[in-house]
């Protein structure tokens, strides 16, 4: 049994809040048990989704799409969202949701789609948020200097790149007093000890920063642990909507067309463009991306993948010269929920982790 505090942190961890757009509703929409040992993942949350959970045992429901996405002033029977409240509060069963912030996370829909579709070197279509960069500098006996580096780095510091374990450290002398009431781990009680100390140094991605800290001072030996926290004025990698990237190779745009039916699991596409056209830069964006328009054009993308796009922003788009396949909302989302699964499970071993069999978007084209 897991607590639904350690499940809601492994969420954060992956789909943090604060890259969440403005106004969006995320985290705990529904109370459930205080620990579960199965979730369920899904897209969309309906009333079959909940009854699925309960007849499969588990205690949490984890979607992308909010079930309370406005204000509520009641909740009544007589609309889905009333409906699907009251029937996980009667099962006892939680929903909690990741949306915007699953949607321009590292690892999130954006990036899975871009890698379903073969980009490589994908970036962000719009940015959103930069990430805060932090540097955390404490005071070490070198006995002990490798257990907290090692804590820190496992904790979220110490990466730069396609580095990790990155830290830097410098020989000191730190001096301190215990008072009676204290219990030094070393240095004698009512005098002024000088103690042979490394100063060590760690950056640390903003997300990270409370686990690192709290890793740092379990594994240092100090009663009481001195350390400094500066943030950085250079930001760390940039989050935001949808993605940009190129393909291996230049292709004509029917094949290319091909290509994404097959990879999303879907028969039909609406699309615009011509099938000779020559694809290398290509932009996607998971579910609604229309408004994303103006980006695409500007890295002078020659296609555009997204879940749904307008009549008129699909004018747009060939007027521009940009090829649009419109491959449907639920499609383009639903590839980050078996990734989400392997993430889940990696950092709750002891979980069972689910995917929903509830096909919520019955829409289709015929």
């Amino acid at each position: 049994m897991t607590a639904i505090s350690a499940i809601i942190e492994a969420m954060e961890k992956l789909a943090p809040l604060s890259a969440a757009l403005p106004d969006d509703n995320i985290g705990l929409q529904v109370p459930g048990p205080l620990g579960v040992d199965k979730i369920l993942l899904s897209l969309d949350v309906d009333v079959g989704v909940v009854n699925e959970a309960k007849r499969r045992r588990a205690g949490l429901i984890i979607a992308h799409h909010p079930v309370i996405s406005r204000s509520l002033n009641r909740i009544s029977s007589t609309d889905l969202t009333g409906r699907v409240i009251t029937s996980a509060i009667r099962n006892e069963i939680g929903i909690y949701v990741a949306h915007t912030n699953l949607d321009c996370a590292r690892g999130g829909v954006n990036d899975v789609l871009a890698h379903r579709l073969e980009l490589r070197n994908a970036r962000p279509l719009k940015v959103t948020h930069a990430e805060k960069k932090f540097k955390i500098i404490t005071f070490v006996p070198e006995t002990h200097v490798d257990k907290v580096r090692a804590a820190m780095c496992e904790a979220g510091g110490g990466s730069i790149g396609e580095y990790s374990y990155c830290t830097f450290q410098t020989p000191g002398t730190g001096t301190f007093m215990p008072s009676r009431e204290a219990a030094p781990f070393i240095g004698a009680v009512g005098k002024i000890n000088k103690e042979a100390e490394l100063r060590l140094e760690v950056l640390v991605p903003g997300e990270y920063l409370d686990a690192v800290v709290k890793a740092m001072r379990a594994a240092h030996p100090y009663e009481e642990v001195a350390y400094d926290v500066y943030e950085l004025a250079e930001t760390g990698r940039r989050l935001g909507l949808g993605r940009v990237g190129e393909l291996p190779e230049t292709v004509n745009f029917k094949d290319y067309v091909d290509l994404v039916k097959r990879r999303l699991g879907v028969k039909r596409v609406r699309i615009v463009g011509r099938d000779r056209a020559k694809i290398k830069r290509v932009a996607v964006c998971g579910g609604s991306g229309g408004d994303l328009l103006a980006g695409v054009v500007a890295e002078g993308a020659q296609a555009f993948v997204t879940g749904e796009i307008k009549y008129h922003q699909m004018l747009n788009a060939d007027a521009y010269g940009v090829c649009v396949i419109e491959a449907g909302h639920g499609a383009t989302e639903r590839v980050v929920l078996p990734v989400l699964a392997d993430k889940l499970q990696k950092a709750l071993p002891g979980m069972e982790i689910i995917l929903s069999r509830i096909r919520t978007d019955r829409s289709d084209w015929i």
